[in-house]
């Protein structure tokens, strides 16, 4: 991945944190003063959505779990790689996977192969410069996001990929 992508990716990591800081403060000073605590992006919905993660890189997956949580979601597992992925119970407890394009030893391609076939949708994430060449209709994806990611774009490949199954 070239340095630049990299860097974006740490920024935003960093961005998220300083946000997470202002949030907690923020949700401090309101439970502090009694009102009602905050309702996730689900909870004003009535969804949440039980979320599989594949993404090689510890920092950006923790970022890829903290913001699906702040959207309300539960993410059942988060892995390294595409076997890892797979080595989980896929079948009954999620709903939705999002996996990285680049990982070591299974690809995000790779594991959406198998991921699809058990129907369940998958979100490619990636901040690989090929990603954009990926065609949606020939692949086993229903949605792409690209890094560095956030809150709208996860919102909005959560609700491609939940449309596509009703």
């Amino acid at each position: 991945m070239p340095p630049s992508t990299n860097q974006g990716m740490m920024d935003r990591i960093q961005e998220v944190r300083a946000v997470d800081d202002v949030v907690q403060h923020a949700e401090a000073a309101i439970s502090g003063a009694g009102n009602l605590p905050r309702r996730t992006m689900a909870e004003e919905r009535g969804v949440s959505v039980r979320i599989a993660l594949a993404e090689d890189e510890p920092d950006i997956r923790k970022m890829f779990v903290r913001l699906l949580e702040r959207l309300g979601h539960e993410v059942i597992f988060a892995v390294s790689n595409g076997a890892e992925l797979l080595d989980q119970s896929l079948e009954d407890n999620v709903d939705i996977v999002f996996v990285d394009l680049d990982m070591p030893v299974m690809d995000g391609l790779a594991a959406a192969e198998e991921v699809e076939r058990k129907g369940i949708p998958v979100i490619l994430v990636s901040g690989h410069p090929d990603s954009e060449s990926v065609v949606l209709d020939e692949e086993p994806i229903v949605a792409r996001i690209t890094k560095p990611a956030s809150l709208d774009s996860l919102r909005m490949a959560i609700e491609q990929a939940l449309s596509g199954r009703e």
